[in-house]
């Protein structure tokens, strides 16, 4: 497969004083993975709105597959560019209140959880890489102005909350019963490391 060569934002950028020299082939091989960061970011919040998605129709349309308003309704209502993360976090909300699947604690940590992946998604997404050479900063806006340096320990955060996020939001299409498998497929094999259901629970921090 072909890929594709495009330009591609970052600059050069003293952080902290005067940059170090930079070659071209340095500054490269400093921004590769952070671009690399920022695509597996894009896919994992991908996977986690289609989590969403699931409930949402669920709630509306029942297990039914093949009906046309759900087909119309994926098409035309979630998959549009105005039903955003932050537009399914809301309705995601709605359901879980309605529903009681989650109480308390645990809702309102779950409702931080996504705002974080939201946070997340928004600024790998639209950020700005700069770097002096040594380091990676980007710069986003989220309310005003903000930057993060991309350290190991925030990377690490972002991949914690990402994940946690993706497993959280998978058990929840069971507990709603929106999963095609919570009707017909067995309990999970605790052996199955790969299945979310027996991933541990995580301490809902996402601050």
């Amino acid at each position: 497969m072909k890929m594709i060569s495009v330009q591609q934002v970052s600059r050069i950028e003293a952080i902290d004083g005067p940059t170090g020299p930079i070659t071209p082939q340095l500054f490269e091989t400093i921004m590769a993975p952070a671009r690399e960061n920022r695509v597996r970011v894009l896919d994992a919040a991908a996977l986690i709105e289609h989590n969403l998605e699931t409930i949402i129709q669920h709630y509306f349309f029942g297990n039914i597959s093949e009906n046309d308003g759900r087909i119309r309704f994926q098409s035309l209502i979630l998959s549009s560019d105005w039903c955003t993360f932050h537009v399914k976090r809301r309705l995601i909300m709605h359901i879980v209140n309605e529903t009681n699947v989650l109480k308390g604690k645990t809702k309102n940590e779950f409702d931080s959880m996504l705002r974080k992946s939201i946070s997340f998604r928004n600024a790998f997404v639209h950020g700005v890489f700069s770097s002096d050479g040594q380091r990676v900063k980007m710069a986003y806006f989220e309310g005003a102005p903000r930057s993060k340096i991309l350290t190991d320990d925030y990377l690490l955060r972002v991949e914690e909350i990402l994940n946690m996020c993706f497993a959280e939001t998978y058990k929840l299409t069971f507990a709603t019963g929106a999963s095609k498998l919570s009707e017909h497929s067995a309990p999970p094999d605790p052996s199955n490391e790969l299945d979310p259901r027996n991933w541990p629970e995580w301490p809902f921090d996402a601050n």
